[in-house]
């Protein structure tokens, strides 16, 4: 398959994120599944590839109801 059509990057993800919309889920999950990662996740990592790391293992072996509070906080930059 060719990774460009007319100069565009085709974006991996966008099979996946299509079905996930479709049936009103968030497509995160089945990208896991799949052994993908968003693209947009993926360029936060590569924009800051050792606090993601550091981040991930920190949040590792914990609960959602543990890790859901503090993602809200950054996301609403409540800091």
């Amino acid at each position: 398959m060719r990774r460009t059509r007319r100069g565009n990057l085709l974006r991996r993800d966008a099979p996946v994120r299509r079905l996930a919309g479709e049936l009103g889920e968030n497509p995160d999950a089945p990208l896991a599944l799949a052994g993908k990662v968003s693209s947009d996740l993926l360029a936060t990592i590569r924009e800051h590839p050792t606090e993601v790391a550091e981040l991930l293992r920190a949040v590792h072996g914990l609960s959602a109801k543990r890790v859901s509070p503090f993602s809200r906080q950054i996301r609403d930059r409540d800091w």
